[in-house]
């Protein structure tokens, strides 16, 4: 194993959090797009009517 500099560490940490983020972000839009396909509303406007 090579030794990693601080640099490396950041830029990779920053990578897989972009990753993860955009993941994250895909999943919960594909669901939302399954409800509104099952229900006919985007699941953010039953939180409007129970608010």
């Amino acid at each position: 194993m090579t030794p990693t500099s601080p640099g490396e560490v950041l830029i990779a940490a920053t990578v897989q959090g972009a990753i993860a983020g955009a993941v994250r972000a895909a999943v919960q839009r594909g669901g939302a797009q399954g409800v509104r396909k099952a229900t006919g509303s985007w699941p953010s406007a039953w939180r409007a009517r129970s608010g």
